[in-house]
């Protein structure tokens, strides 16, 4: 069966409050923005999903990627776009293989402008 590697990041731009937009309980400006990705090379098929548990401060606190964008040749990546007032510090992250395997992993959420990616994980994902 074919292994597929990934690496997990995130993008973080600031929203200026002449921009920003009120969160659903109106007393709030949604001031950060944020994108939290898993990146994928090799067939992006072994994969069924990834899921972005994001925690209860969030409704829904879960997430789903189900349809990877394609980055490039061999290159593709699931994420989740989020625009909130308050910072969150912790993602956990679960990639579900087309065959049932699960990894999840904790991701620290970097809150700096631009795109943070770690160090690439010397991990690859097999499927029974």
């Amino acid at each position: 069966m074919p292994d597929v590697n990934y690496i997990i990041g995130n993008s973080y731009d600031k929203i200026p409050k002449s921009r920003a937009k009120l969160d659903r309980s109106g007393a709030y400006l949604k001031q950060h923005d944020w994108t939290v990705y898993v990146d994928v090379w090799g067939d992006p098929d072994v994969v069924k999903k990834v899921e972005f548990h994001m925690g209860q401060s969030f409704s829904p606190p879960k997430f789903v990627s189900h349809c990877p964008i394609k980055m490039g040749i061999g290159h593709w990546r699931f994420q989740t776009r989020q625009q909130t007032w308050g910072s969150t510090k912790r993602v956990k992250v679960s990639i579900v293989g087309a065959g049932g395997t699960v990894f999840r992993r904790d991701f620290q959420v970097e809150l700096s402008p631009g795109e943070f990616t770690p160090a690439l994980e010397d991990e690859t994902m097999a499927h029974y």
